[in-house]
């Protein structure tokens, strides 16, 4: 195992970012407890950039973190982690956790537009649930932002075309 805790820091700068993530993502699961380790980081943009790492190199050890930075403070580490939950097909493991109550909550409540819209796209790649179905025609019924609804217009359809390959 690599040392790769002296990685993290460098997400914090505009600089060193982008060679510490590549680094960082190509080290995969031998970096994981370094990149669950920056989650907690006072910096938000450690934060950030640790949590979109786990689109990839997630495991059941980051469900938690990854539901806590749901709630972060900052938008785009929150949007961060809808994409990274949301995001299953890009992970060795299936998370086991209910992927699709944590992103209609998002999707619904959150104070930030672009977490909301992540969340509205992210329902549509999940397997068919009424519940995303439900979520996403309240969004359409009730919201006025017009990238928010085209990504519940897609996801509807996702939804829906699930649904239709079920029943056949």
């Amino acid at each position: 195992m690599g040392d790769y805790k002296r990685y993290i820091p460098l997400l914090a700068t505009k600089e060193g970012w982008q060679a510490a993530y590549a680094i960082l993502d190509q080290a995969g699961k031998l970096a994981l407890d370094d990149i669950l380790e920056g989650l907690e980081n006072q910096n938000w943009k450690i934060r950030k950039w640790c949590t979109a790492l786990l689109d990839h190199n997630a495991d059941q050890r980051s469900i938690d973190p990854l539901v806590t930075r749901l709630t972060d403070s900052y938008a785009d580490v929150r949007r961060h982690a809808v994409h990274s939950i949301g995001c299953q097909s890009c992970k060795d493991e299936s998370l086991c956790m209910d992927i699709i109550a944590l992103l209609i909550e998002r999707a619904m409540k959150d104070t930030s537009i672009a977490v909301r819209r992540s969340a509205a796209h992210m329902l549509g790649n999940q397997p068919y649930d009424m519940r995303a179905l439900e979520a996403l025609e309240n969004i359409l019924n009730k919201e006025k932002d017009r990238k928010l609804l085209f990504n519940a217009t897609w996801s509807l359809k996702q939804q829906k075309t699930r649904l239709l390959d079920q029943t056949l």
